[in-house]
């Protein structure tokens, strides 16, 4: 089964794991959303990526300021 198609909707810098990250939302075939975040240097315990389901109605703007804290970098278009 292939994975999902991914669309980028920002990158920023992780404080936390001080690396650079990716923020994605991928969805399902059944049309659920999920938020995927790829680190460059890994995440909690060394992880590459992270996954979190996203609630239903939400768009990729809820996502940006309610989950991520509208991080600076955003891809063009977004912006």
């Amino acid at each position: 089964m292939a994975s999902p198609p991914m669309i980028l909707i920002a990158t920023f810098h992780c404080r936390e794991y001080a690396t650079a990250a990716q923020a994605y939302i991928a969805t399902d075939a059944d049309g659920r959303q999920r938020l995927i975040v790829k680190y460059d240097k890994g995440g909690l315990n060394g992880a590459p990526e992270f996954a979190a389901g996203i609630p239903e109605g939400w768009s990729a703007d809820d996502v940006l300021n309610r989950l991520l804290g509208a991080p600076a970098s955003l891809p063009p278009g977004r912006a």
